[in-house]
């Protein structure tokens, strides 16, 4: 994985930051990663569909809900 792409994953982990703007205080956009580069931050994290917290993609449930939120069902 990039340099660039564990600072992003790191930033966004743990947070419920706009991945918009976590990417403009590196002073880039989402078309300026790489097919790759997105492909790493699916493998790695993802944005809850329920509470909008970034987590650890392993925490997700079928329908892209974090592990906090699959308890509350």
């Amino acid at each position: 994985m990039t340099e660039r792409m564990d600072s992003i994953i790191a930033d966004l982990e743990g947070t419920c930051q706009r991945f918009a703007d976590v990417l403009s205080t590196y002073e880039i956009k989402e078309d300026d990663l790489s097919f790759d580069e997105l492909q790493q931050l699916d493998d790695s994290i993802y944005c809850c569909s329920n509470c909008g917290w970034w987590s650890e993609s392993g925490d997700q449930d079928e329908d892209g809900n974090c592990s906090d939120c699959q308890e509350d069902d």
